[in-house]
């Protein structure tokens, strides 16, 4: 294939791609540019010759060319064929047959003809260089016509950017614009609101205030005699004050006091609790059991002492009489063995253990 091929191959390849799409689609404004350029330089020429003849007419003043028209040759097109055959004269005559005879025998006197190499080669030179020049000429009219197609899409795609920026710059600073006013209006609604607040409290507290004279005028006119009926107002107040803050600081007081208390009863207990443990892993070589340990848990919760008052229990089953001076321990015995049972109780209630049924 020669390169004129490949050039026609590469032009067909570049119009189909997709990026000249727009031109393609555009064809018909380019067409119209043209037809247009043409109708111009067409009436341009006919106005000038219709204003020449004015001239020539009104002033006789004949119009020159300044700039000549360069003269174009026309260069008459040949094929091979023909640079052969122009050295060959055809004569049109009609011979007879001594005449054709005579020429034949001529002709086979005459020397043979013999090819030369130098004209034929100088016949092929010019064919080659002809056709070097024809693709070339192509080439060169593929190679413009691929600069303008793409000078013309970069500049389709850059008015295309620049429409774009634009249009997105006019709806950015719009948008800031508004917001700039938004903002402004919600400032001046926070100051406006501010500003309303301030002003109802000064009112209420100027309500509040003449209201209190008033209240105070209103009782001070009932008895005019008593002139320090107002400085005995104002001290009751004071001492009212006084009263209630020594009560809330005697409240705080007594619940600071009820706290350290509990506090300290539960570390007293948690103290009880550790010696139990080590009381009973001395004295039976083990761990307590889990039912012993919940016994424990029991008092702890219902704060009962975790050391019996009393060594023999029997003695608070037993109907015996109290000794004197023992009422309090007595007591303080049962309500520690109500709290077990009543615990006991309820886990039998709730079938927990040592109650529950998986037991049996």
């Amino acid at each position: 294939m020669s390169s004129h091929g490949f050039a026609d191959a590469d032009f067909l390849c570049f119009t189909d791609s997709p990026y000249s799409e727009q031109l393609i689609l555009k064809n018909g404004v380019i067409e119209w540019n043209k037809s247009r350029y043409e109708n111009l330089t067409s009436t341009y020429e006919s106005m000038r010759e219709r204003y020449s003849k004015y001239l020539q007419k009104k002033f006789g003043v004949k119009h020159q060319e300044t700039f000549n028209k360069p003269q174009v040759k026309e260069v008459q097109k040949t094929s091979a064929v023909e640079e052969l055959n122009e050295s060959i004269v055809i004569d049109p005559r009609d011979y007879t047959l001594d005449e054709l005879i005579a020429q034949s025998e001529n002709a086979l006197s005459k020397k043979k003809f013999k090819p030369d190499s130098k004209i034929a080669s100088g016949i092929i030179k010019k064919l080659k260089n002809k056709r070097k020049e024809e693709v070339r000429a192509n080439e060169l009219k593929v190679q413009q016509q691929r600069l303008l197609l793409m000078e013309l899409w970069n500049k389709l795609l850059t008015e295309q950017e620049n429409e774009m920026e634009q249009c997105i710059s006019t709806k950015m600073l719009k948008q800031s614009v508004f917001e700039k006013q938004m903002s402004s209006k919600m400032f001046e609604v926070r100051q406006q609101k501010t500003n309303i607040l301030q002003n109802r409290k000064f009112v209420d507290d100027e309500t509040l205030k003449a209201r209190e004279e008033e209240f105070l005028e209103n009782v001070f006119l009932r008895d005019k005699g008593i002139a320090d009926q107002k400085y005995n107002y104002y001290f009751e107040k004071g001492r009212t004050l006084e009263l209630h803050k020594r009560i809330f600081a005697e409240k705080q007081r007594l619940k600071a006091l009820r706290r350290k208390k509990l506090c300290s009863d539960v570390v007293d207990d948690l103290v009880d609790l550790s010696l139990k443990y080590y009381a009973y892993k001395n004295m039976y070589n083990t761990e307590p059991d889990s039912r012993v340990m919940k016994q424990w848990g029991n008092l702890f919760v219902k704060c009962r002492s975790l050391f019996p008052y009393l060594e023999d229990l029997t003695e608070i089953i037993v109907e015996v009489g109290v000794p004197d001076g023992m009422e309090e321990i007595y007591c303080a015995e049962i309500d520690r063995q109500e709290a077990l049972d009543q615990k006991d109780f309820e886990d039998y209630l709730n079938c927990e253990r040592p109650w529950d049924m998986d037991d049996f």
